[in-house]
């Protein structure tokens, strides 16, 4: 059982949980499991349609440009804000789970419309915020390289300057990620869900989060691994058997291809579902928390 009180955070104020994070993950998918195979499809189809743009953007004639670099990031970014619209569907319908405790489709017909079209606002507006972020690296490095015989090549005067900005950009991107990533769950509840609130609760909260999802690290690799030993003894009959791996629009053969995109598709889905979890419970602490600290204020004015 997880108690995240006195015990776990030294904030007396702490709710109290009757099930463990993936315990209560389990519990969401079971209840909500229509939800949850309808959207593993989706999942599905974005996993693919990943591996053929990478084919298709990132060579130029055979050659890596600057052009193709940039396509390539575009791509990137494009295509997280595609696949992330089935894993927000997923992830409102666990925060309405934890949060008001209601399941699969009934989440969609018992709530505001308002309300819904705020999470996904907020939402696509951190995960924006998150994707130029992540652009910085790659803008860096084509300021960092010039393209000489057809090759691309490193310029070493700008090395040094571009790891250190590139590492303070993520440090940056990391700390609003934390700070924020609760604002687009406050919508859920009647309340203060102003951006203000937001950070304040962020900041009571930031550990929290990091602890639960380097607490459930272990219990994803160990999926992984379980879903790895699947797959890797059938790539390895079949490769035995005289499989190739000719060339194909995905880059890599449909009978690797296809169990690969659907192991994957899982993987994000329950990833998804866990997360949410966390984050579901961090909002209710950090309200509790920020709530605690005002009602101390008054006690001692």
């Amino acid at each position: 059982m997880e108690t995240d009180s006195i015990e776990d955070s030294g904030k007396s104020a702490d709710p109290k949980f009757d099930n463990w994070i993936l315990v209560e993950s389990f519990h969401v998918i079971k209840k909500s499991k229509f939800v949850f195979l309808t959207l593993l499809p989706v999942l599905f189809l974005v996993i693919l349609a990943d591996q053929y743009l990478s084919r298709a953007f990132l060579i130029d004639g055979g050659a890596v440009t600057q052009g193709a670099i940039v396509r390539m990031a575009l791509r990137d970014v494009a295509l997280s804000l595609v696949f992330a619209v089935p894993m927000l569907v997923l992830a409102f319908v666990v925060h309405a789970s934890v949060l008001r405790h209601q399941f699969s489709w009934q989440v969609f017909q018992n709530i505001e419309r308002s309300k819904l079209r705020a999470f996904f606002e907020r939402s696509i507006l951190v995960l924006a915020m998150c994707a130029f972020v992540s652009l910085v690296p790659t803008i860096l490095f084509i300021f960092d390289v010039v393209y000489i015989d057809g090759k691309l090549t490193v310029k070493p005067e700008l090395v040094s300057t571009v790891t250190v900005i590139t590492f303070l950009t993520a440090g940056c991107g990391f700390l609003i990620l934390i700070w924020t990533i609760t604002w687009p769950v406050s919508v859920i509840l009647d309340g203060d869900n102003s951006i203000q609130r937001c950070f304040r609760r962020g900041k009571k909260t930031f550990w929290y989060i990091i602890g639960r999802v380097l607490l459930i690290s272990p219990a994803l690799l160990v999926i992984s691994i379980a879903a790895s030993a699947v797959v890797v003894p059938v790539a390895k009959a079949l490769v035995e058997a005289g499989a190739t791996f000719s060339a194909s629009p995905l880059g890599l053969p449909i009978w690797l291809a296809v169990p690969l995109g659907l192991i994957n598709s899982v993987l994000y889905a329950i990833s998804t579902v866990i997360v949410a979890v966390i984050i579901s419970r961090a909002f209710l602490i950090g309200e509790a928390r920020l709530n605690n600290d005002r009602s101390g204020e008054r006690s001692s004015s």
